[in-house]
């Protein structure tokens, strides 16, 4: 799996694709670069046969804050 900066990507049982929104501090504020690995992740997971499904969460304290202003 490519190494991603703002989310987590893992596969816990087979047919699942877990990704964990990862910016703890800014409580996984939205942002374009966060966006885009999201993105790249989806199509991965759209190409790949053995997904059946796709779980995106966050982490323990916020799923997302919402927009992320000045980064």
């Amino acid at each position: 799996m490519p190494d991603y900066q703002d989310i987590r990507v893992s596969a816990p049982e087979d047919g699942l694709l877990l990704i964990e929104l990862d910016r703890p501090k800014q409580l996984n504020a939205l942002r374009g670069a966060l966006i885009d690995e999201i993105t790249a992740a989806l199509a991965a997971a759209e190409g790949d046969d053995a997904v059946r499904v796709v779980v995106i969460t966050g982490n323990d304290r916020a799923f997302a804050a919402g927009a992320g202003i000045g980064g």
